[in-house]
């Protein structure tokens, strides 16, 4: 157990050797952060050429880039959906999943959404229930899913618990990037070094074993959980998941596909060391399997095939929505920030009669081609001359084959319709 308070956390690294806790620390104080993200591959073509980028030898979605070089995160690219700025170490987690189709995901604690659109991005024929307990942290979840143009996300704010009463053994992958410590972000963020304690972590116990004991309810028999946090401290990581497996002997554990830097825990569990994994942050990762083979079909009567999309569409709650495929069980969530993509305005009073999700699944042809001031301009909210003489009413905008929104053409101005909540102040 964790006891002496007058200890810092490198002492509490029992499972590591002298010199390799020396290793991690000298690592973790003067190491340099590693920058990846998760490239959508329908705009691979598009920014290659702008960005120096080199492509993982494992994950063809994930890409490396110098911050030196490059700053995607205050590029046009990245406010279009090109691409999501995440930790490679993370993206382990979601390389290392079964693939699925026409089934059901959950990931429990999805803000700001790193894990969600990775996995959202290879199974495109999954439905991924976003949900984070926090309703700032899910807005800003439901941004980022927003942005990225994915149609099969669902983003929620509620207590894990709730899913218990409607969707107990239900999910084929249960994805739990549980709350922990963070020592493993010591390196990249120093308020997190500043702010840790052993009490700290002590409080954050409980919490993991409920979290992954709802996981375990939710899963369904043959489905897949993962179990990971952002911290070196085997009392958040094996101990948790080793209890786990035993009280629940119908969980069996599954080894990683293994990479250079890999250093193994117990029963095929892996601690990213970034003294070792020198591709991104410290992580945690534990893959399980329930028992059992359970298939479960997933069908709603009321749904209409939209051949121009290639998703269902249905009305939820007098707004007409769009997913790889709908279930009853979608329309007993509460809390429901986004249902896939929203076609219809939720306003009372629209100025647009479509929502802005839906701008990413129409025709790049029939939109009106912005030049990069022009494109920069409208993310930022400006309204645009009409130097295109295009004909008053409704228009598509897009820059360099990525759809933007809808604006309005009105005589020789077009209106902005771009989401206030999306709009950023790019400088690049």
């Amino acid at each position: 157990m964790i006891s002496d308070t007058s200890k810092e956390m490198y002492d509490y690294l029992s499972y590591l050797s002298v010199e390799e806790k020396e290793e991690l620390k000298k690592e973790m104080n003067t190491g340099k952060v590693n920058k990846g993200f998760v490239l959508s591959l329908k705009a691979k073509s598009v920014i290659l050429p702008f960005l120096s980028l080199k492509q993982d030898e494992v994950d063809p979605y994930l890409f490396f880039y110098d911050e030196d070089i490059d700053s995607p995160g205050r590029s046009i690219f990245h406010e279009l959906g090109a691409y999501y700025i995440m930790d490679p170490s993370s993206d382990v987690v979601i390389k290392n999943l079964p693939a699925v189709k026409n089934e059901l995901v959950l990931d429990m604690c999805a803000a700001p959404g790193g894990k969600t659109i990775s996995y959202a991005m290879r199974n495109k024929d999954a439905v991924i229930i976003a949900n984070d307990i926090s309703y700032s942290r899910a807005f800003e979840l439901k941004k980022n899913v927003e942005r990225m143009g994915l149609a099969n996300v669902i983003v929620t704010s509620l207590p894990p618990s709730y899913f218990i009463k409607n969707f107990s053994s239900v999910f084929s992958v249960v994805i739990l990037d549980a709350p922990c410590s963070g020592t493993g972000m010591f390196r990249k963020d120093e308020d997190v070094k500043r702010d840790w304690s052993i009490e700290k972590t002590r409080r954050l116990l409980p919490i993991q074993n409920d979290l992954i004991e709802i996981g375990y309810q939710l899963l369904k028999k043959g489905g897949y959980l993962s179990y990971s946090t952002c911290s070196f401290l085997k009392e958040e990581d094996d101990d948790i998941s080793s209890a786990f497996k035993k009280r629940h002997p119908d969980m069996c554990s599954v080894k990683l596909i293994s990479e250079e830097g890999f250093f193994f825990g117990e029963d095929d569990s892996v601690y990213l060391l970034p003294s070792r994994y020198k591709k991104g942050e410290g992580h945690y990762i534990s893959l399980m399997r329930k028992a059992g083979d359970e298939k479960r079909f997933f069908s709603y009567k009321k749904c209409e095939y939209d051949k121009i999309l290639e998703l269902y569409k249905a009305d939820y709650k007098n707004q007409m929505c769009a997913l790889p495929f709908f279930d009853d069980l979608f329309f007993s969530l509460d809390n429901v920030l986004k249902m896939g993509v929203t076609i219809t305005s939720d306003e009372k009073y629209p100025k647009c009669i479509y929502h802005h999700s839906l701008s990413h699944y129409l025709s790049y042809d029939k939109s009106i081609k912005l030049n990069y001031d022009e494109a920069i301009r409208f993310v930022n909210g400006e309204e645009l001359e009409n130097r295109f003489k295009h004909e008053d009413g409704l228009v598509l905008l897009s820059y360099h084959g990525l759809n933007i929104s809808f604006g309005k053409v009105v005589k020789n101005r077009i209106k902005n319709y771009y989401p206030k909540w999306l709009r950023k102040n790019i400088k690049e």
